[in-house]
């Protein structure tokens, strides 16, 4: 039956069109891997870390990813090609590679963030101030193009820009918390609010644009509210993990139009634990 629903809800939007089919890189923590969907819904690819939350595949058939730990680049055959290891203690939740080929890493515990070269040096080290304990200290963290870098301070229920000498530019706060954040081209700012079941869209004077909560879709509730993508076709596209008591009766993933109807979803509940972070491969041609 759940592949009957992967069917169904691929043509959900518009039996008229043809049906919306993603293929992916999945950050499957629970189950400690990260792993590749095809566009059929099959497993493919799949590398074992613990607590995986970030994953990229990479040129060069390399795939990055972030355990609970550290941070990883390992080959198409599960060679490990780079090993960045934190502090014991501390946390990681997110990683990013970088365009000068150093990876972006954010730490709790330690409170900072690293840019590693590929020789595993701390080439840059910013500090970040929070004063929750460990694990509410960090999420997702990328760097924006004019180098500043966008923090989700997750328990805090803030996303901050931080600038290279580690003071706040801008502070986006009472979001309840802050999982994962985006800039988008139009200097908007989309947002996962983790438990708060929520994925929220603030523009440069801080005003709410767009949102959607956690019963807004029917028949697909939100739960934790990972990742989130704006794609290319306006939609928003929301890893929704099912986690803190709320294990079943929701798909993994759903996207959906601006005014919120269900474009796709994909249950998979038979293939993974929960996806609380993902890369599109959709037109991919080197991949896992």
């Amino acid at each position: 039956m759940r592949w009957l629903f992967f069917l169904v809800a691929a043509i959900e939007l518009n039996a008229g069109e043809a049906p919306i089919r993603h293929a992916f890189l999945a950050a499957d923590p629970r189950a400690f891997r990260a792993v590749v969907i095809d566009e059929e819904g099959r497993v493919g690819w799949s590398f074992g870390a613990p607590h995986t939350c970030d994953a990229f595949v990479l040129p060069g058939r390399r795939v990055l990813l972030s355990d609970q730990h550290g941070a990883r680049i390992v080959n198409f055959a599960g060679d490990v090609l780079w090993d960045y290891r934190a502090p014991v203690g501390a946390e990681v939740y997110s990683c990013e590679m970088l365009a000068n080929g150093s990876v972006l890493v954010g730490e709790g515990g330690t409170k900072r963030l690293v840019e590693v070269d590929a020789t595993g040096r701390i080439v840059i080290e910013i500090p970040l101030v929070t004063s929750v304990p460990v694990h509410g200290q960090v999420r997702t963290v990328r760097k924006l193009p004019d180098g500043a870098y966008l923090v989700c301070f997750y328990k805090d229920g803030a996303v901050r820009e931080i600038l290279p000498d580690g003071r706040v530019r801008r502070s986006i706060d009472g979001l309840g918390e802050a999982y994962y954040a985006e800039r988008l081209a139009d200097g908007n700012t989309l947002i996962g609010c983790g438990d708060r079941h929520r994925a929220v869209e603030i523009d440069p004077a801080g005003r709410v644009v767009w949102e959607v909560n956690e019963n807004d879709l029917p028949g697909h509730p939100l739960r934790f509210v990972g990742q989130v993508r704006r794609l290319a076709n306006g939609h928003t596209l929301i890893c929704n993990w099912p986690a803190h008591g709320h294990e079943g009766g929701q798909p993994l993933l759903v996207e959906i139009t601006r005014d919120k109807r269900i474009a796709w979803s994909f249950d998979g509940r038979d293939r993974l634990r929960g996806i609380i972070g993902l890369q599109l491969l959709d037109g991919m041609r080197e991949r896992p």
